[in-house]
């Protein structure tokens, strides 16, 4: 069965080079830290830093590690700090060819030892779950509201209901 004959420029770009995106990587720490898998970036107003971060999905990994990063981590903790990820694929960062592929939070550092992991989820930890604490007298609470109350904590809405 013979081939078929490809459109006019595509063979071209087959022998070409492949392409491995570059990233830039903010995170939520105080000051925050922007870092560039491209070398040092200017971009968007700030400059980016140079690191071998690697983004996958769910995780940013830094093989290797950096010490900075790792002292800033065990210093303020990683949970619930901000994160965002942005894509490009030429040597520098511009507007027109700048994607953001991720903004959300971290959730932890699973890894500081001989890599730096951190995994990475959408919305934050805090504003996922309704507290779990009973509000009682016994629980330190003086001022209580009449049960049926309702309050609206992140997406959860919770029924005041008297104590039985």
């Amino acid at each position: 069965m013979p081939r078929p004959n490809l459109p006019t420029g595509i063979p071209a770009e087959v022998v070409k080079p492949i392409t491995k995106p570059g990233y830039l990587i903010e995170l939520g720490f105080s000051p925050t830290m922007r870092f560039s898998s491209r070398g040092p970036q200017n971009w968007a107003g700030f400059f980016w830093i140079s690191s071998g971060f690697q983004f996958k999905g769910s995780m940013l990994m830094l093989p290797g590690g950096d010490p900075a990063l790792t002292s800033r981590i065990i210093a303020e903790g990683a949970a619930d700090r901000s994160c965002r990820v942005w894509m490009f694929y030429s040597d520098t960062a511009t507007d027109a060819n700048t994607l953001l592929l991720f903004s959300g939070y971290i959730d932890g550092a699973p890894d500081l030892i001989e890599n730096i992991t951190l995994s990475l989820y959408s919305t934050s930890a805090k504003g996922l779950y309704a507290p779990r604490r009973k509000i009682t007298r016994e629980n330190g609470f003086s001022v209580l509201t009449a049960p049926g109350l309702r309050i609206q904590f992140g997406a959860s809405t919770i029924e005041l209901k008297a104590d039985r």
